[in-house]
C-alpha cells in the first residue's frame, strides 16, 4: 500500500540524441495519466541528449505499457515512434515513487563537430597575454560561423600553489570548485583610479600580450596585483562598498566551500607557503577555527571572495552566451586533486598522502607518468556513498553540458606510487589481486629474495634499484606480489632461462591483462553507478592507455562515450581507428593536449605516415614530407565521415587545414609533453580570435567540410 500523505512520483528518463528545437521527446502508454496511446506526456531537456518526466505515481494503474516517442509539442503528432516491443511497468506496493532510467530504441544518426582549446590558449585584441573566460564567446561566434556545436577546455580551477609556471599545470587542482584566477577578465570589474599603478599595470599588461606563449606566472601575478587593487578601491568606496558586501555575501552563502578556501588561501599568504603541514596547528582543518579566523581576518579572506565571485559571474555569462548560440561547453574533471589542496587538507581521511597516481606505460610515456596526486581512499569514501564525488560532479553540472572524465580508468584501477618513488616504473596497480608465493610457485618460477622489491620506510628509490627485480611487493598485503612492469627488460629477466623466461611470460601476460577483468569491472560499478546517479550532463571519458577488457563494457552499461583517437587505435594489432568501426557513443579527433599535433606527428614516424597516407587516406604515391593542408583537410573528413555521434578537433588542427591560418612555427603548437612532470602549460594561438573570425575562406571551408559531412 503507498501512503497517500507521501508526495509520489515516476520518474521517466531518457537518453536519445539531439533533436530539433521544434519537437519534443515524450512518454505515452496505455494508461490515463500516459495518454492513452495518445496524447504523450512532454519530457523536458536536462541535458544534451537526457530527458526527464516526473509523473504522479498514485495516478498510475499496477502495470502499464509504454514507449518513448519523438512528437510534436504543438500538436502532439508522434513523429517517430520507438523500436521494439512495449515496454511494461510494474508498481511495488512496498514503494511511493520510482525511477526509469533507459535509452531510446532506435537509430541513433545525429552527429555533431566541435572544438578542443585550452582557455589558457585562446588570445584576443588587446588581452593580457593568457585566454580568459569572455574569449569563450569570441571562440562561440566562430563556431557558429562554422557549424560547430561544442567547445571543449581543459580544467579551469585553481592550480596556484607555487606561484611559479609549474602551477600552470591545469590537473593539479588546489580545490575542486574554486576557479582559477589566471581567466578572469579584469576590464570587466572595473578601472583602478591610481593612474600611477594604473599606468604601471597597463605597461606590463602590454609587454605580456606581446609575448608568443603564455608567460604563466608573470601573468598571474600582475593579476593579482590588479585585482587586489580593485578591491581596495571598492572597499574604500562606501556607497560601492555597500553593495559589495553583501554581493559577497550572498555568494559565500550558495556556496559551502568558499569559506575554506578562502581561509586556505590566506593561512598559504600568511605562513608563505602552500604546504599546509608546514603550518603548525592549522596543518589540520578545524571548522570553528576556520570560522574564527573568517572572522578576525574579514578583510583579507573577502577578498578572495571577491575574486571568485566576479570568475563565476563572467564565466556563468559566457556559458550563457554559448547556450544562447546553441553552443555546448564541455569540460574536463581531473582524476587527481593536488596534494597540497583544500580538499587534502579538509578531508586527509578521503586520500592516500603516502601515496602517487600516475599511469604505467603506454603511447604517452615508454617510462610511465608520476602525477603526483595522492591517491584515494576509496573505501572511507564508500562510507557515504562516495558524497565528496557526488557533490564535485554535481557542481561541475552547474558550469557545463559535457564533462570528459580524465583517465576514467582511475575508477578501475590506479597506477600507484609509493611517495618515496619517482619513477612511473616502480608502481602497481591498486586496488588488485596481487599473486601469493603458492601462486608463483604454481608457474614453476623460482621466488628469489633478489627477483623482490620491498618498499623500503622512508628510502627514496630510483630506478637502477629494480633493475634485477621481477616482483614488487604489495605494500597493503605482505607476501603478495605484483610483477614489476617492463620486467622483461630488466637484468634479472635476461638472467632467466629460457623456459622461465616463457613461463614468466605467461605470468605476466595474465596477470596484467586477464586475472583483473571482473575485479575491476566490480571495482567500477561499485563507485560510478552511485556517483553519476543524477547527473544529466553528456559524459565522456578518457579511456586511453593500458585498458582493462571490462572498460568498454562498463562504458556501454553507463552510457559513457568513449574517446577514440586516430593513431591510437584500441583494437589489438591495428596500426589506426578504423574509421568504419567507431562507435556511435564515442568521441573522434586527430589528438589530444597530451599528443603532437597533425602536422607535428607527420614528422615523427615516417613509417606510419606513409601507412595512413596509402591504407587509410587511400592517396597514391609516396608521402609528402610534410602534412599539407590539403592532407589535414583529408583526415578531417575521414573522422567527420565516421559515426561518432561528436568529433571534436584540437584548433590546432582545424587551422592547419588553410595555409593562411595555419602556424609557421608548428613544432611550438604541441600543449603538454606527459613524460615531462615540469612541463610549462603555455600554448598560445598565434592567431586573435578576431583575425580567426575575418579568414572568410578558412572558415567557408571549414564549414562546408562540417556541414557536408551530417555534422
Amino acid at each position: 500500500m503507498i501512503n497517500s500523505s507521501i508526495s509520489s512520483k515516476l520518474t521517466f528518463i531518457i537518453d536519445y540524441q539531439p533533436i530539433v528545437e521544434t519537437l519534443n521527446i515524450g512518454v505515452v502508454g496505455s494508461c490515463a495519466t500516459l495518454g492513452c496511446w495518445q496524447k504523450p506526456v512532454a519530457m523536458q531537456r536536462v541535458g544534451i541528449r537526457r530527458w526527464r518526466v516526473d509523473v504522479d505515481y498514485g495516478s498510475l494503474p499496477d502495470s502499464f505499457e509504454f514507449k518513448f516517442v519523438v512528437f510534436d509539442p504543438s500538436t502532439s503528432h508522434i513523429n517517430l515512434w520507438e523500436d521494439g516491443d512495449n515496454r511494461i511497468f510494474y508498481k511495488r506496493s512496498d514503494e511511493a515513487s520510482g525511477r526509469y532510467r533507459a535509452v531510446f530504441r532506435g537509430t541513433l544518426d545525429w552527429h555533431g563537430a566541435g572544438v578542443a582549446v585550452p582557455v589558457f590558449s585562446l588570445r584576443r585584441r588587446n588581452g593580457w597575454g593568457v585566454g580568459e573566460f569572455t574569449d569563450l564567446c569570441l571562440l562561440a561566434d566562430w563556431c557558429v560561423a562554422t557549424h560547430q556545436k561544442i567547445i571543449q577546455i581543459l580544467p579551469v580551477n585553481d592550480t596556484n600553489i607555487s606561484f611559479d609556471d609549474t602551477d600552470s599545470y591545469p590537473y593539479r587542482s588546489v580545490s575542486i570548485y574554486a576557479l582559477n584566477p589566471i581567466y578572469v577578465n579584469i576590464d570587466k570589474i572595473g578601472e583602478i583610479k591610481d593612474t600611477n599603478l594604473l599606468r604601471e599595470f597597463e605597461q606590463e599588461r602590454r609587454r605580456l600580450d606581446e609575448q608568443h606563449r603564455v608567460q604563466y606566472s608573470d601573468v598571474l601575478r600582475l593579476k593579482l596585483s590588479v585585482l587586489r587593487q580593485l578591491y581596495r578601491e571598492q572597499r574604500a568606496d562606501a556607497a560601492l562598498y555597500d553593495t559589495l558586501r553583501r554581493t559577497l555575501f550572498c555568494f559565500e552563502q550558495r556556496n559551502g566551500w568558499l569559506l575554506p578556501y578562502a581561509v586556505f588561501r590566506c593561512l598559504a599568504d600568511d605562513f608563505g607557503t602552500g604546504n599546509f603541514y608546514a603550518w603548525g596547528d592549522w596543518a589540520s582543518a578545524d571548522e570553528t577555527k576556520i570560522r574564527r579566523y573568517a572572522t578576525d581576518n574579514a578583510e583579507k579572506v573577502e577578498f578572495y571572495y571577491f575574486v571568485q565571485y566576479h570568475l563565476f559571474k563572467q564565466f556563468r555569462e559566457a556559458k550563457s552566451y554559448l547556450n544562447a548560440h546553441s553552443i555546448y561547453l564541455k569540460g574536463d574533471i581531473p582524476v587527481g586533486v593536488g596534494r597540497l589542496s583544500v580538499d587534502v587538507w579538509q578531508y586527509p581521511h578521503l586520500f592516500n598522502t603516502d601515496k602517487q597516481a600516475g599511469a604505467p606505460p603506454d603511447d604517452f610515456s615508454d617510462e610511465g607518468q608520476n602525477w603526483g596526486f595522492p591517491t584515494y581512499n576509496w573505501a572511507n569514501m564508500s562510507k557515504d556513498a562516495y558524497s565528496w564525488w557526488r557533490q564535485r560532479f554535481s557542481f561541475m553540472q552547474t558550469l557545463f553540458d559535457a564533462i570528459r572524465i580524465d583517465h576514467i580508468l582511475g575508477f578501475f584501477r590506479i597506477w600507484e606510487i609509493p611517495l618515496t618513488v619517482s619513477s612511473g616504473l616502480l608502481g602497481y596497480f591498486s586496488p588488485a589481486l596481487p599473486l601469493s608465493v603458492e601462486e608463483i610457485r604454481q608457474y614453476k618460477l623460482p621466488i628469489d629474495e633478489k627477483y623482490i622489491l620491498r618498499y623500503p620506510d622512508g628510502k627514496e628509490l630510483i630506478i637502477t634499484d629494480t633493475d634485477n627485480v621481477l616482483f614488487i611487493e604489495d605494500p597493503y598485503k605482505p607476501a603478495h606480489y605484483h610483477p614489476r612492469i617492463m620486467a622483461r627488460k630488466t637484468q634479472a629477466y635476461k638472467g632467466l632461462t629460457s623456459d622461465e623466461r616463457e613461463v614468466f611470460d605467461r605470468l605476466y601476460n595474465d596477470y596484467f591483462y586477464r586475472r583483473h577483468n571482473e575485479f575491476w569491472r566490480q571495482s567500477a560499478l561499485n563507485k560510478l553507478p552511485l556517483i553519476l546517479d543524477d547527473i544529466d550532463m553528456l559524459v565522456c571519458g578518457e579511456d586511453l592507455g593500458m585498458v582493462p577488457a571490462s572498460v568498454p563494457d562498463v562504458m556501454r552499461q553507463l552510457n559513457i562515450l568513449s574517446l577514440e583517437v586516430l593513431r591510437m587505435p584500441k583494437e589489438m594489432g591495428a596500426e589506426f581507428v578504423v574509421p568504419d568501426r567507431v562507435p556511435y557513443n564515442s568521441v573522434v579527433t586527430t589528438g589530444t593536449h597530451d599528443t603532437s599535433t597533425l602536422r607535428m606527428w607527420w614528422g615523427e614516424d615516417r613509417d606510419r605516415v606513409r601507412s595512413l597516407y596509402g591504407n587509410v587516406l587511400r592517396l597514391a604515391g609516396e608521402a609528402p614530407e610534410r602534412c599539407t593542408s590539403e592532407i589535414a583537410k583529408k583526415i578531417l573528413a575521414l573522422l567527420f565521415e565516421t559515426d561518432a555521434m561528436w568529433a571534436i578537433i584540437p584548433i590546432q588542427d582545424y587551422l592547419a587545414i588553410n595555409d593562411d591560418t595555419a602556424a609557421k612555427d608548428f613544432m611550438s603548437e604541441r600543449i603538454n609533453y606527459p613524460d615531462n612532470p615540469n612541463h610549462t602549460w603555455s600554448y598560445r594561438l598565434h592567431l586573435p580570435l578576431e583575425e580567426i573570425l575575418r579568414k572568410n575562406t578558412f572558415n567557408t571551408t571549414l564549414g562546408e567540410l562540417i556541414k557536408n559531412s551530417g555534422r
